[in-house]
């Protein structure tokens, strides 16, 4: 696991971390999901190397002033990818870290992607390209699925 992509995803509601980790694990990352600003340095802690980015929600409800999380990520892991999801406006959540990326909510998984390869400088793959890889073309349904093209 030397090679190993390790995401963390903070965000207040559940839901929406689940979500993320869904998202992001469907995409070959280790993603390690926190509820709380607490959780979170825990993790940052314990996640020596191959920190990919940290994706998170900007004024958790236990961290001391808005940001400190993504200062105390940059500091110790200057590698990683900070994106920031809100719906509000930048104006409303305060300063960020120069590198962060905002992403408004709602977003997709292809935006999401997308935020983590601006921030981190391109080094995470396209979702087009992981998903067309290994032969060249979108994978196929499986026959007599659903989705499959034609009859069953």
């Amino acid at each position: 696991m030397k090679d190993a992509k390790h995401i963390i995803v903070v965000h207040p509601h559940r839901l929406v971390a689940e979500a993320l980790e869904v998202a992001l694990s469907g995409q070959g990352f280790i993603v390690h999901p926190a509820l709380t600003y607490s959780q979170a340095r825990t993790l940052v802690a314990h996640l020596k190397v191959g920190l990919e980015a940290l994706v998170a929600y900007p004024d958790m409800p236990d961290e001391p002033h808005p940001g400190t999380l993504l200062r105390a990520v940059g500091g110790v892991h200057p590698e990683a990818a900070l994106v920031v999801v809100s719906s509000r406006f930048q104006g409303e959540i305060g300063p960020l870290p120069q590198r962060a990326v905002l992403l408004p909510e709602p977003f997709d998984r292809e935006a999401l992607i997308a935020a983590i390869r601006q921030a981190s400088g391109a080094s995470v793959p396209n979702v087009e390209e992981s998903a067309t890889a290994e032969s060249g073309r979108w994978p196929q349904a499986a026959p007599g699925s659903p989705w499959a093209d034609g009859p069953a």
